[in-house]
Parts: structure tokens; sequence; C-alpha cells
């Protein structure tokens, strides 16, 4: 049945080769006119987060709680002294990150015309403990006290002005004075780091503007190296994370293109620069940059085998002088191995786009999309160019040559050497030999696999050359330090009922329990210090009307109202005051900061907004959700490990589902399947010895790896099956008709993959070393290890006379003939 097929779809090339050329063209450009409607997506939480996980969930509750129907733009400045051993308390320093804080204000403090707020606007004093600590200070030393007492504060929870501030939040690198005066606790006596924060909504486009042209701007001068003599400053933000990712996705496809398209472009030595053709309408397809721009050099480094194997087999019926019978011989032998390989690679990435992140989901889409224009356009396109290329030295010819390329009569150095492998591996001791080293090789990915670590660094998101890729080192001391999770109660206790005030506190209690988070009062709530004015303001009545103090006074929803007055009214107490006078009013929602340490391991900090996150259910009654902007990325790390097994047993199940049709032992099928997963195990375990992590990162290149293993085993299964005779004849011919193009199509991947090594950006240097791995291994095992294994299921045969085409063509050979 296959035969025919290839034989009728090469007849339809050979007739109308300027058609197919024509038509495939035509079509590609339609396409092209799709580049108009493409959008580049800069929101990454949509990128990774499913519409219904819990990271999206507790962003909606977010937007929800503060009034917000986009979600916001947000970033922060670090300062550090130059000199570590410099006081960034200095005032030189101070009016420095001052004016550098002025320049964010002076945009986020701009009120839009048409709905009356800022742009800061619920959260404008988000740096309120800092701005606190600076007026204190200043008046500390406006009041001529010279002492180095004068200036000390408490640390990291400090009393101002009669408010109970965290300033652990914003300075950081302290150096502390314990207990300098009797009954106080540490002081700051210098600090090397200050972190301030910035909020900005993004519901209009001017807004968006100048949130966005401000940080950006900053973010460029940080890279000038003067312009302070004493503090850098780094700046980080979503914004500027999507800039610096943007352009490293256009950065590296430039140089990607310096690869594989710089190539010769002679079809009978590299036509694999044809498939540059579908890039358009992947592009129309997909809305994430960041998802796709691997995608055209997967598909180029796949689609170069197929071509690699029709232009060897073409070159190798040079013999036949006419075209057509040439054309029609070849298809028909290498049609069901392109069809196979690529069903396959099509199935693996369709497989993967069942994947719950969005940007993997999108990138298997895309990439399945793609390979499945490959197939078209290898004989839509390049079948006809290599027809056209060739002259037709005869029309006479008519006779249709059998299936199988007959035995040289004079076998050459190469194809001895052949032999001799052919006898070597199907021998007792050869495959007892590849038997010990796979078992060697397998003992060392499984070290591998055991100790590959789930987590994420965003600088690997980064360019090498982005100044972020270090400010992200920056920044981890001070997520080691104190790393603040904000916790968001929808349904807060009714703090009059001791019950229910005591279960909050049961599960405030709890989450300080948990190992990485501090316990020694440092969650930032407002509760306890409204116990404190509840009782201060109630024993001040009781004195008014000489009434008897009382120790054990009940908390009271009375002085709420005032109390928010004196704080400043924060957007994080949503309180209802009182119609009447004398009402108690309504605490609708509140939020609270529990601090942990330790923090700069996104597999760690996954791994706590977990415990976190269960935590809270176990108090559902609260309706409390967590809160952290990198939590879509983070809950993707948890789930890498489960996606990434689940993907390759499902795209390993339907690729032997595949090879079913074309294969028709079923040991066979079997033991294609069983070499698919030996390499993406191996891949995983050797990834891991080369520094990659488990994360996102991982899962497409693996994903990519499982498609991509194929192209090692079924052209070799195949061919196998196809010939007859015992089993190192079957292998021999297995080896001599596609042991060649396989090597050539390995080779130049490699090489077109080479120079991605040295770009020093995770992602691609991970994409490269996943490339030449599946190379390595897939070469070994399709050559070594496959030819072993396909030899215990074939039995010595008699091999029989070459059979013809088919009827069908038999039968169009008498037609020419009677014409």
């Amino acid at each position: 049945m296959w035969d025919a097929v290839s034989a009728r779809v090469a007849d339809i090339v050979s007739s109308y080769p300027k058609t197919c050329i024509f038509l495939s063209v035509a079509i590609a450009g339609i396409l092209t006119s799709g580049l108009a409607f493409a959008k580049v997506e800069t929101d990454i939480r949509r990128s990774f987060s499913p519409h219904d996980s819990d990271s999206a969930n507790e962003a909606r509750r977010y937007l929800d709680f503060y009034g917000l129907n986009v979600y916001p733009s947000r970033s922060f400045i670090l300062f550090q002294t130059k000199d570590p051993k410099d006081d960034i308390l200095r005032e030189e320093s101070l009016r420095y990150i001052e004016a550098m804080d002025a320049q964010m204000t002076s945009v986020l403090n701009k009120v839009d015309p048409v709905d009356g707020l800022r742009s800061c606007d619920p959260v404008c004093n988000i740096n309120y403990a800092f701005h606190m600590f600076m007026s204190e200070l200043k008046e500390e030393r406006a009041g001529n006290k010279t002492s180095l007492d004068s200036r000390l504060f408490d640390y990291p929870r400090s009393r101002l002005r009669g408010a109970e501030i965290f300033i652990g939040l914003n300075i950081h690198g302290t150096t502390l004075r314990a207990q300098p005066f009797p009954g106080n606790s540490s002081k700051i006596v210098a600090a090397n780091t200050i972190i301030l924060h910035y909020f900005s909504r993004f519901d209009t486009p001017q807004r968006i503007s100048d949130f966005k042209n401000r940080s950006l701007g900053l973010f460029f001068r940080s890279q000038e190296h003067n312009t302070s003599s004493l503090v850098d400053f780094s700046i980080f933000g979503e914004e500027i994370a999507n800039h610096e990712m943007v352009r490293g996705a256009f950065e590296n496809n430039t140089k990607k293109n310096d690869g594989p398209i710089g190539c010769n472009h002679n079809p009978d030595t590299n036509p694999g620069h044809i498939r540059c053709v579908w890039i358009p309408m992947l592009r129309r397809l997909q809305n994430l940059l960041n998802s796709m721009r691997h995608s055209p050099f997967l598909v180029l480094g796949i689609g170069v085998d197929d071509a690699f194997i029709l232009v060897h087999w073409w070159n190798h019926y040079k013999n036949i002088k006419n075209r057509d019978a040439r054309m029609r011989k070849v298809l028909v032998d290498v049609g069901p191995s392109i069809t196979i390989t690529s069903l396959t690679n099509i199935v693996a990435f369709g497989v993967g786009f069942l994947t719950p992140t969005p940007q993997m989901s999108m990138f298997c889409l895309c990439t399945s999309i793609a390979l499945f224009f490959d197939y078209i356009i290898t004989y839509s396109i390049l079948a006809p160019v290599v027809y056209l290329c060739q002259k037709d030295k005869t029309t006479s010819e008519t006779a249709i040559a059998p299936i199988k390329a007959p035995t040289p009569a004079k076998e050459t150095r190469v194809t001895r050497a052949v032999r001799a492998y052919s006898r070597v591996i199907c021998s007792t001791k050869g495959k007892l030999i590849s038997g010990v080293i796979l078992l060697g090789v397998y003992a060392f990915c499984t070290v591998g696999v055991l100790s590959v670590r789930s987590t994420f660094d965003p600088s690997k998101a980064f360019p090498a050359d982005s100044v972020l890729v270090k400010a992200v080192k920056k920044i981890q001391p001070v997520f080691n330090e104190f790393f603040p999770l904000h916790i968001y109660v929808s349904n807060p206790p009714n703090i009059t009922n001791k019950q229910e005030y005591a279960t909050f506190h049961n599960l405030v209690d709890d989450l300080e329990s948990l190992p990485m988070v501090y316990s020694d009062n440092k969650t930032v709530i407002f509760l306890n210090q409204y116990e404190q004015y509840d009782h201060h303001m109630s024993n001040l009545l009781s004195s008014l009307f000489m009434a008897p103090q009382q120790t054990d006074y009940p908390l009271t929803l009375h002085n709420l109202g005032s109390f928010l007055d004196i704080i400043g009214n924060p957007p994080t107490i949503k309180y209802k005051r009182p119609q009447v006078t004398g009402g108690e009013g309504d605490l609708e929602a509140f939020a609270f900061t529990i601090i942990a340490k330790g923090m700069h391991e996104w597999g760690e900090r996954a791994k706590y907004e977990e415990m976190v996150r269960q935590m809270l259910k176990k108090y559902s009654q609260f309706n409390a959700t967590l809160f952290d902007a990198d939590s879509a990325v983070l809950a993707v790390i948890l789930t890498t490990r489960d996606d990434l097994i689940g993907s390759i047993c499902l795209t390993v199940a339907c690729m032997a589902c595949v090879c079913v049709l074309f294969i028709s032992n079923k040991w066979g099928v079997a033991i294609v399947t069983a070499v698919i997963s030996s390499i993406c195990f191996c891949l995983v375990g050797m990834l891991s010895w080369w520094g990659v992590d488990m994360d996102p990162v991982m899962q497409v290149d693996v994903l990519l790896a499982t498609g991509f293993s194929v192209d090692y085993t079924a052209h070799i299964a195949y061919q196998y099956y196809q010939n007859r005779g015992r089993p190192e004849e079957r292998v021999y011919a297995s080896l001599i008709e596609m042991a060649s193009p396989m090597l050539q199509a390995g080779m130049s991947t490699v090489l077109c993959m080479l120079p991605l090594i040295f770009i020093k950006t995770y992602t691609i240097v991970c994409f490269a070393k996943t490339i030449f791995i599946v190379v390595g291994f897939g070469l070994y095992h399709g050559l070594v290890v496959l030819p072993a294994l396909l030899s215990f299921t074939a039995k010595e045969e008699e091999k029989p006379t070459p059979a013809l085409i088919n009827e069908p063509l038999l039968e169009m050979q008498k037609k020419n003939e009677a014409h």
C-alpha cells in the first residue's frame, strides 16, 4: 500500500514539478500576509500559568483586592555601595538615592484627568517604611546629634513616630549593635544595600508608556558606571525583563541564522534551506515569541534528515537515466521512512500540546504544525527541485527496477567494512559487548537522573550580555535575608469573637512554624498593633470615667477607624466604617506579610509557597490566598518532573502506535519503542551531568528530543524488515542504505548547532546541548544498539527474488510501452 501511494506521489511530482513548486510558494506567500497580525506577548504570566491554576486564581484575587482590571506593572531598584565596607546611610549616598526615587515617583504621582487616580494608586505608600526611616534620620541629623547612638534604629522592626514598621524589607546588609541600651533590640550601625519598590497601574496607554519609558531609561542609565562615585544601582521590573527577553529572542535568532541558513544552497548537497518558507505561517499561529523562537531551527534540524535521505537515494540511483523512473524508484524506497519519521515527530509535539503550561503547549503546537508543513514541502518543493536539476538523458527507459538496490558486483572498502561490522554486531560476542557498554551508560545516566534539580534561575531567560544576569546575583543575598510573601484574607475573622480570632492566630502560628519562616515577631500584620491600640484606648476611656481598668478587655472594632487614620489608611486593610456613631463597622478584608529566609533558590521558593498554599487551604474558612508575582513560574517548577515523565510516556506510546502502521513485526515495534525511551532517559541523565536543571527549558528540550530520536531508529528498523535473509544480511542491507544519510544528517545538525554553544545564554546553550546529546546517543542507538536487538527477532530465511513495486505500476509500464 505504501509503495503504491509513494509511486503515485512520484508520478505527480514528475508530471507537474513546476506546478508543485509554484503552488507551494504561492500558498506560502499568502500565509506570509499573516505577519501583519503577529503579536508579541509581553505578559509572562500568560505564558506559564493555566487559566484555572492556583497561581492564576491568586492573581485574580490580587486584582480584586485592589480593584484593578488590568494586571499592574511593578519594579524595584537595588542600591548598593561600590565598596562593600562603605555605609550607604551616609548623607551623600542617601541624597543620590532620594534623587533616583524622585524620578520614579514623579511619573507614578501623575493624576489621570479621566479617572482622577495616580498611576501608583492604591499602593502609593509602598515605600512607607523607608520614607519614615529617612524622615526620622533627617530630624536626628538636623538636631546636630553627632553621636553614633543618636542615629541608631531598631532593626528589622522599628517604632517610628508611634507606628511600628518593618524596615528590614528596605534596608539590607546591615551592621548591628546588639542591645546598646537596656530594653532595646538590635540597632543599625551601618548598611550597604537599600531596595525600593514601585507599583504602576497599567490600564491606560499613557500610564503604560510613562512607566515603561522611565523604567527603561533608568535601566540604560544603570549600565553607566559613572553616575555616582559611592553607589551602584540595578533596576528590576517586568518591562525590563520583557525587553531583555525579546531582545535576546531577536538577537539569538539572528545568530542562529548564520548557521543553517548560511550553508550551501545546492539542493543536491544541502536542501534543508527551503524549510524557511513555513516560518510566517508559524508566526501567525502563535503569539508567544519566546515559545517559537527555537521552532524554526528545530524544524531545520529535524527536516534536514529527510532531505539528506531523499538526496542520498536520488544519487544512489544515478544509474537510472530516466528521471521519471528514477523519482518513482526513490520515493518508493524512502517514502515510508520519511512518512514514519515525520508522522511520529508531528505526533510527539502534538502530544506536547496537552501540556498544561501555555508556553510549552503553544511551542509544541507551533512545532507540530511546522513539521507537518515540512513534510509537505519535502514532496512539493524539494522533490521537484531535485527532479528539475537532473537532465533527462533518455526517454525510452521504461523498465522499473526492483525495490531493493542490487548488490554491487565489486565491493568497496566501505561496503566490506560495513559487512564486517554487521557480522560483529550480530555475533554473540558483539551483542554482549554492546550490552555491557549500554549498561555502563545507564549506570552513569541514572546518577544524573537522580541528582537533577527541579529549579529555575531567572537569569536563564536573559541574554548573556544583559546586566540583569549580574543583577540577579546581587538580589540573592537580599532574598536570603528577608523574603516577603503577602497573604490576602478575603473572609477575615470576627475579631470580637474569641474563638474565631484564636483560630486565625492558629493559622498565623502554623505559618510561622514552617522551617523557612521567621517566627520571632517578624510577621507584618496590623492586628497585633491594633490590639495594643484598642486596649490602650479602652483603658484611657476607663480612666476618664474613673472605671477600673480591665486586664482581659475584649477586643472591639470601635477604634479601628481612628487607628487606620493614624497609620495612613493603608490599602491593605478594607474596613467599612459604621454608618452611625458608636458602631463598630465591618472588617471586610486585609493583607498581612510573612517573612522567610533562604529564598534565593527558586526551587526552594516553589516548595515554600506550596507549603503555604496547603496551609491556607487547611483554614479555608478565611478564604486566604498568597500572592507572588513569580508564582506562575514557580508552579511550573513543581510540576515539571511529572509533566515531563507523563509527556514522554504518552509520546512514546503514540509513536509506538504509528510504528505499527509501517513495521509489521510486533517485536520490531517494541524494540523501536524501547530504544526511543532509552535515548530520552540517557538525554535527561547527560543533561544533568552537563549542568542543566529540571526546569521549563529542559522540559521543552526533552520533548523535542523525544520526537527527534525517532529519526535514528525508524529508518533502520523499517529497512531491516523490508529485507530478507539472515539477520546479519538484513543488518548489512539496512546500514549500507541508511547509515550514510544518518551520519550526514547528524554531522550537519551538529555543525549547524555548534556556534550556539558559544553564545553563553542558558536557554540557547541548553538547546545546543540537547541536540548534541540526541545526535550522539541517537547514532549510537541507531547504529549499535538497534541492530543488535533487531538481530534477535528474525530467523534465517531464504532470500527471495526482489519483488517489483506493485501490480498497478506494471499496468502503467505496459501502457507506456504500448504508446
